[in-house]
């Protein structure tokens, strides 16, 4: 029946449109409102459209505005009106623009679902006048020939900014139906669109925790982005609120709105300034130090109504829980180019309260790789040892070392190690275990320049892998390599990485670059930003065009055997589209040498739920069910030796949970439950 409705609305093809407005995509931290709430679409059959649902407010599509939209079963929103209740499209053999696909449509991304299965969708307003946002909510939707893998995305509409965003919990892949294919995008007619990079026909694609914006150029676009939050963030030893003699501005301090919608950092003057538009904010600092902590103002946090104004003196007092230096250096590669010249770089900061003084960072280079220029000034203490005299370090100030070495000819794969160490004179050090690291790379031949890579269980005989078994108490060391291949200089370059749902964002530890940068964790994405790295091409200067970024990540606790944690990197040169890196894979083996691996051995309801949910077993087996918070934290714990279990929930807060299904120290089952 499918092919047949297809084959029908080929034949009937869509109307051309003349428009002249035009839209921005660029990708933004994800930043939803709740999923699953609100009223529902009414949408519960496979391929369908729901009723028209009366928008609260005018919205302007390219250049008309719209009183009323029509949601579709597969991920699809559209503000053609005479879709209602009829057939929604599934199938597509080509990118957007296309005829099969309805005109005036959002694709939050379009593929085929089947919400007859499960899941919900749902419609909420929230927001004052004028700056409401409606919002369209598909909450794990089972995937068509596929219902055991579900889906979760969100699209919002903005009041007054005509603004269009889609935030996406979750996005797999069902290969067995349609190639896995999905499209995200807008839609205005056969012959205009605008898709998200990347994620056009054909690629086959998964994300979760993203978000992308959709931002209207010309007639429809809102008031430009007047309002902004200004202020500045300096170390308050004192703790009166106040910057006296002797406390330092503090330099790259991530300042957040409403989570990441929008962000900005301080300079080394400790001034920032975020440009937005109008709306309800809460300002707050993302601190990554824990030495210090923003007591100033009540929550740390600004709440701030900006409509055409600016908000000034959103200052940020940190106070130092301990007066200490915390010098740390790490050390890394653009990549190691058998018989060519790569980059190794050290970057070095002060992460404590206190400045530091007669700085040294010590580097220890592989025999086989010999220094021909660098950025600083350096002495020969030693066999292949190179002594760099920083000078003072003031708190939250960072610099790099860049190192353009020949590499050795020996056979490619073979493991080159070298390391950085740094030392201060002031006497006491918060942290000593950051004032030394190592790096263990493998000589590359042919090279995939843009590459996400970490680092092996067995790091100094293999270096960095795409794929490995670890622990469940391992740290992970990731590597992101970049090189512009473009035809002129790259000013800024953003790397953002979604993390896997089993790390713990919070624990990550950025580490040695290519340049300075700025980063920030939103959510489960975590940003590094080059800004004015200024990255030559390659047709210029092939060595000089090359970077990278290495951090380093916790798993949450309580990771079973037969994880699975997947990573992937998005870099942005400029205005670009982004060039997506290769999937690292690393497995938490099963103790067994079988593999059992996931599998459906009870039913958890409602989803939804309030003050409880049910676990009931479909298989002959105990089982213990365990519960966490999106941080990691374990909420529940039951063994499960009936058919049918209550597990009470009543003191839980309002939010997405995770949970699992463990016989015998194996994963056999792992979901999500929301408590409403």
């Amino acid at each position: 029946m499918k092919k047949v409705l297809f084959l029908i609305l080929l034949l009937m093809g869509f109307g051309l449109t003349q428009a002249q407005n035009s839209y921005t995509v660029y990708p933004i931290p994800f930043n939803p409102d709740p999923f699953a709430v609100g009223t529902p679409s009414g949408v519960a059959f496979d391929d369908t459209y729901g009723g028209i649902v009366a928008l609260p407010f005018s919205f302007c599509f390219y250049d008309q505005s719209y009183a009323a939209i029509v949601i579709g079963s597969n991920g699809i929103v559209t503000f053609d009106t005479a879709q209602a209740n009829l057939f929604c499209p599934w199938v597509f053999n080509q990118p957007i623009p296309a005829s099969a696909v309805t005109d005036k449509t959002i694709m939050a991304p379009m593929s085929d679902l089947n919400p007859g299965m499960g899941g919900s969708i749902t419609y909420d307003v929230h927001g004052v006048a004028p700056y409401r946002r409606f919002i369209v909510s598909y909450y794990q939707v089972p995937m068509f020939s596929c219902s055991t893998i579900l889906f979760s995305e969100q699209v919002i509409l903005y009041e007054t900014t005509n603004i269009i965003e889609t935030h996406i919990l979750d996005k797999p892949v069902c290969g067995n139906w349609n190639n896995g294919n999905a499209i995200h995008g807008i839609q205005v007619d056969s012959v205009t669109a605008f898709p998200v990079p990347g994620r056009n026909y054909p690629s086959q694609w998964l994300v979760s925790n993203d978000g992308y914006r959709f931002q209207p150029v010309g007639a429809c676009a809102g008031p430009p982005q007047t309002d902004s939050v200004n202020g500045k963030v300096y170390a308050d030893y004192n703790n009166n609120c106040t910057q006296d003699p002797g406390e330092f501005p503090l330099a790259n301090r991530a300042i957040l709105a409403n989570g990441g919608q929008f962000y900005g950092w301080s300079n080394m003057g400790g001034h920032y300034s975020i440009g937005m538009v109008a709306g309800t904010y809460a300002i707050s600092e993302y601190l990554t130090s824990p030495f210090y902590a923003s007591n100033c103002t009540p929550g740390g946090v600004y709440n701030v109504v900006l409509n055409g104004t600016v908000f000034n003196n959103a200052d940020f007092a940190d106070s130092a829980a301990i007066i200490c230096s915390d010098v740390s250096v790490s050390i890394g590669s653009a990549g190691l180019r058998r018989c060519r010249q790569s980059l190794i770089g050290v970057t070095y900061c002060n992460n404590g309260t206190y400045p530091d003084s007669n700085v040294v960072v010590t580097v220890v280079l592989n025999d086989s790789i010999t220094i021909d220029s660098a950025n600083m000034a350096y002495t020969t203490i030693g066999l292949n040892t190179y002594a760099f005299s920083v000078g003072n370090l003031m708190p939250g100030q960072c610099g790099n070392i860049n190192l353009h070495c020949a590499i050795g000819c020996d056979t490619a794969g073979t493991v080159y190690c070298f390391s950085a160490s740094i030392a201060g004179t002031y006497a006491l050090d918060c942290n000593n275990y950051n004032n030394s690291d190592n790096d263990c790379q493998s000589l590359l031949a042919p090279l995939d320049p843009n590459e996400k890579t970490v680092a092996a269980q067995d790091f100094l005989t293999h270096g960095y892998v795409r794929a490995d078994n670890i622990d469940n108490d391992d740290e992970l060391v990731y590597m992101v390599h970049f090189q512009n291949v473009g035809t002129a200089m790259s000013q800024d370059v953003v790397i953002r990485d979604t993390l896997d749902p089993s790390l713990s964002p919070e624990s990550i530890q950025p580490g040695a670059a290519s340049a300075l940068y700025n980063y920030a964790v939103v959510g489960n994405v975590v940003i590094f930003r080059f800004e004015n790295i200024n990255l030559p091409d390659s047709n210029n200067n092939e060595p000089g065009s090359h970077g990278f970024v290495k951090f380093s990540i916790q798993q949450r606790p309580g990771n079973m055997l037969g994880t699975v944690i997947r990573n992937q990197a998005s870099i942005y040169f400029d205005f670009e589209a982004p060039v997506v890196t290769n999937q690292t894979v690393n497995t938490i083996p099963l103790a067994s040498a079988v593999h059992v691996g996931l599998q459906d051995v009870a039913q958890v309801y409602p989803n939804p739920g309030k003050d409880q949910l049910i676990v009931q077993r479909t298989v002959d087996r105990t089982l213990t069910f365990v519960m966490y918070d999106i941080a990691g934290k374990e909420m529940r714990r039951v063994e499960l030796s009936g058919v049918r279990t209550v597990v009470p929930t009543a003191d839980l807060e309002a939010g997405v949970y995770l949970y699992r299904l463990v016989a015998d120290g194996q994963m056999l089952e792992a979901g999500k439950w929301m408590k409403q």
